[in-house]
């Protein structure tokens, strides 16, 4: 794997020296904070984006304003306003919270708990992770002067990739790490096409503010976060299993499940939509994966259009994943058409076809990495 850099504080660091003041934590202080982020996780359900939300729109999810703090690798030192230092809680929120892995992902990501402070707000920006064909990041928000966040303040973030702009789908989650409201916790998925996550690449991240209710509320702001990553190790601890299983529309569309790929962070299906010509609505699809001892894993889409898209069991708190003990799963595919009329909810979920077996043994290492 490639050897993760860190850029310097001049360039991580939106404050100038004389507003901040430097600290080391005891191990004591850091305890306290470990016991909060405990409370506060086993306190507050992540609230999840509606799934057929996610691939059409970018997730405008929640308030925002962040923890003022830069810890460094390792979290002993702290980099403070001390006024702000004063007013807030320093939460951390990790992927792996947000996304309720069981298993550490901490060699996989990208460690930058750096915080950018405007407009009475704080942006930290914690973890990034490069993934399969996706970069997914957590950051907390708190306004400096520690009150509670007003729920109709949002960011909306841009990504570039070696300084291109990259438009893809935004998949995520928020929800507040206190029982005042005073920290928000947001994990983020940027779809990225057509780009080796594998290479070291640099990453920014540019957020802007706005305010839901009307315009003339907007109080501006930037938030501007610049990293470098690679997805190599993740990559090379990814599997895969090929599916070709296909599921007939009664429009005459054939469904084919391409590929299962497994690794700490997620499992992903790929799909494609086959004799498009038919007809028919953009689909809406959710797929059930039960095994031998009767744990049923849940997908739906997550990004996707009328040829075809991608499966991730984006809710793993509730539904788990495929176990890594499991030896067969019976899979089940229900599908929906996404109404073409705005503002109308689609009708329920429809089994396609019959159900397939899996045989999990057949789950391989990638070779791409060997």
């Amino acid at each position: 794997m490639m050897k993760k850099e860190w850029y310097s504080f001049a360039n991580q660091l939106s404050l100038s020296d004389k507003n901040v003041i430097k600290e080391e934590l005891d191990e004591m202080t850091k305890k306290q904070y470990a016991s909060t982020v405990l409370a506060a996780i086993q306190k507050e359900q992540q609230t999840m984006l509606p799934a057929k939300k996610r691939s059409a729109v970018r997730a405008h999810r929640g308030a925002v304003a962040a923890a003022a703090c830069l810890l460094l690798l390792g979290g002993t030192t702290a980099v403070f306003p001390e006024e702000v230092h004063a007013a807030i809680s320093h939460i951390s929120y990790s992927i792996s919270t947000a996304l309720g892995l069981e298993g550490d992902i901490a060699q996989y990501t990208e460690v930058i708990n750096t915080s950018r402070s405007d407009k009475g707000y704080v942006v930290t920006l914690q973890e990034a992770v490069a993934a399969q064909e996706a970069l997914v990041i957590s950051y907390t928000v708190q306004r400096e002067d520690g009150q509670p966040i007003d729920d109709s303040f949002g960011l909306d973030g841009t990504l570039y990739i070696n300084g291109k702009p990259i438009y893809g789908g935004i998949s995520g989650s928020s929800g507040f790490l206190d029982d005042e409201n005073k920290c928000l916790g947001v994990e983020l998925s940027y779809d990225v096409f057509g780009t080796d996550l594998s290479d070291e690449n640099t990453y920014e991240l540019k957020f802007t503010a706005f305010n839901s209710h009307t315009a003339k509320d907007d109080i501006g702001g930037h938030w501007n976060f610049k990293f470098k990553a690679d997805g190599l190790e993740l990559l090379a601890d990814t599997k895969l299993m090929a599916l070709d299983n296909e599921f007939v529309l009664s429009d005459g569309r054939i469904i084919t499940l391409d590929t299962l790929s497994d690794n700490p962070l997620e499992q992903r299906i790929t799909y494609r939509i086959s004799n498009t010509d038919a007809g028919g609505n953009l689909l809406l699809l959710k797929l059930t994966a039960t095994d031998e001892q009767g744990r049923t894993a849940v997908f739906t889409v997550i990004q996707g259009n009328k040829d075809g898209g991608y499966l991730l069991n984006e809710k793993i708190v509730e539904t788990g994943r495929i176990p890594a003990d499991a030896k067969a799963v019976t899979v089940t595919l229900y599908a929906q058409e996404f109404p073409e009329e705005s503002g109308k909810e689609p009708n329920d979920y429809t089994q396609i076809g019959e159900p397939v077996i899996w045989d999990m043994t057949n789950l391989k290492q990638d070779d791409r990495t060997h």
